[in-house]
């Protein structure tokens, strides 16, 4: 017994160790190249630190003509500062299988939310024991050269720091508050509910000169309703007045005041640490069973004898669309499972490596109508694949079909019009079909609002400060469905397409051009 507990201990001891700390955040999950014919999920571990440096960034440009009027003699240079991340790599981990990697990265990050975080107390703490360590260090290096030349000693004892002549010295104050929501839903194959669950997390971070700052953050939340009492610098100007019912809070009771929150429901951050991101609390609230989805998306396959069709329908839907300058649907991820048996129809071999058969759009002539006046115009080819919108390939690294759409709506006419991606296969004799199929696609996206809970941060009040500092509110949905496949193996069972919504059709060839070349495949 003994033998076999020590060949147990021997398995589960690691190989490496790595102690977490509080400024380490994880990065989303990327593709990165792993041999000649795929690419592995990773993601990383970054120690992050910020610094200032002069930058103009786009999503704070508005902001900056008003500041500038009120003085408009003595405009600030700390205007154009800003608090940049650095981030520092400690770990990458990978893995060939996507669900198993982001199973382990959602156990991470629950791992680091258990962590204590540091209060702003123990930070100078930290910072002061750092000191006194570097003046020793430098004081002894000093005395033992002086004694070498000089054979000369000082009973002047070296004065250290104290705790309270540490102090940060920011040349911009400010403070971010960040919002995440994440969605996720089961649907079936007419994109209807079956399931759906959200979860919502506040992210805070403090760029504040002062000793000990409190913080009091003021959201949504219904039962502040007719309870705000702010100051006219404290209030973050929204658009709703929508109010929700929040549940199941979980607080960061280091930096929240747990009592304060109870009773009044409003977030007073104490000790609140500087110069780091900080998940303060997390909540969820319940959809309403008829929510109407940003992004609308129905799959199709039909196998009729040896022709093969896939078809897949992408829908915008304008409840959340109102001013389309703003609010987006970013990143449109839709992969669709494919069998292993195709996957060599939509494979290139290179010089020294496989790739995937891009989708390219195909360039017509500058002048409308010049291919109808053409005489030596060649007929166009069917192509393996075409779309409205966007690009698409097969990634061996999910096994499957990958549409991906950068944004939509654009330009304030893709509102409920059905965006369409088509792949039709002409298997051969000798290509053999699989015994089953696979019964889901997924889809990914975000939105830069908060679209599933509807909350939003309505103000933010510092004490002890001179001038009050900048305030930032950032809100982000993340969006991930499951989505049933409607397959049919009958020309009666194909459900018929309505052409006039859906947009036009973008031939996408099957060559790649010189673009794509420069581009990683799979």
């Amino acid at each position: 017994m003994d033998a076999l507990n020590g060949e147990e201990t021997e398995k589960i001891r690691p190989f490496h160790e790595i102690e977490l700390k509080e400024s380490y955040k994880f990065t989303d999950m990327c593709l990165q190249q792993y041999d000649n014919f795929s690419k592995i999920h990773t993601f990383k571990i970054q120690d992050i630190i910020f610094k200032e440096t002069f930058q103009m960034r786009p999503d704070r440009i508005m902001a900056l003509p008003e500041r500038f009027l009120k003085r408009f003699t003595k405009a600030k240079v700390t205007s154009l500062i800003d608090h940049t991340p650095l981030p520092f790599e400690i770990c990458k981990f990978g893995h060939l299988s996507y669900s198993y990697l982001r199973s382990f990265l959602l156990l991470l990050q629950d791992a680091f939310w258990s962590i204590p975080t540091i209060t702003r107390k123990m930070q100078r703490e930290k910072q002061l024991q750092q000191i006194q360590s570097q003046s020793i260090a430098s004081a002894v290096s000093f005395t033992a050269a002086a004694a070498s030349f000089f054979s000369l000693g000082s009973n002047k004892q070296i004065q250290n720091p104290t705790l309270n002549s540490i102090t940060s010295n920011h040349s911009r104050e400010e403070i971010t508050v960040k919002v995440v929501d994440e969605y996720r839903a089961k649907l079936d194959k007419e994109s209807r509910i079956k399931e759906h669950k959200s979860r919502t997390r506040v992210f805070l971070t403090v760029f504040l000169n002062s000793d000990d700052p409190i913080i009091e953050i003021g959201m949504n939340d219904v039962l502040r309703h007719g309870k705000e009492i702010v100051g006219r610098h404290d209030i973050i100007p929204i658009k709703t007045e929508q109010w929700i019912s929040p549940e199941l809070f979980e607080l960061n009771e280091k930096v929240v005041n747990k009592e304060e929150f109870e009773n009044t429901h409003c977030l007073r951050c104490v000790q609140m640490p500087d110069n780091l991101l900080v998940e303060i609390m997390r909540f969820r609230t319940r959809p309403r069973r008829n929510y109407e989805l940003p992004l609308q998306v129905r799959c199709f396959m039909s196998i009729v004898g040896r022709k093969v069709e896939i078809r897949i329908e992408c829908t915008v839907t304008g409840s959340y669309f109102t001013n389309v300058n703003d609010i987006h649907c970013q990143d449109i991820q839709i992969r669709f499972p494919l069998p292993d048996v195709w996957v060599y129809l939509f494979r290139v071999e290179k010089m020294f490596r496989y790739g995937a058969v891009h989708s390219t759009k195909t360039k017509l002539g500058k002048i409308k109508g010049l291919d109808r006046l053409l005489i030596n115009k060649t007929a166009h080819q069917a192509a393996l694949m075409e779309a409205s919108c966007g690009t698409a390939k097969y990634e061996q690294a999910f096994k499957a079909l990958v549409w991906r759409i950068n944004q939509l709506p654009v330009k304030n006419k893709d509102i409920y019009k059905t965006q369409l991606f088509i792949c039709r296969l002409n298997l051969q004799e000798y290509d053999q079909f699989p015994d089953n199929f696979d019964e889901t696609a997924q889809v990914q996206f975000s939105i830069p609002i908060c679209a599933s809970s509807k909350s939003q941060v309505r103000s933010v009040s510092v004490n002890c400060c001179d001038e009050p500092p900048e305030k930032w509110a950032k809100l982000k949905s993340k969006f991930e469905y499951d989505l049933e496949i409607n397959y049919a193996f009958d020309q009666a069972e194909i459900p018929k397409l309505d052409m006039e919504n859906c947009a036009e059709l973008q031939h996408l060839s099957q060559t790649e051009s010189e673009a794509d070349n420069n581009e990683d495949d799979d």
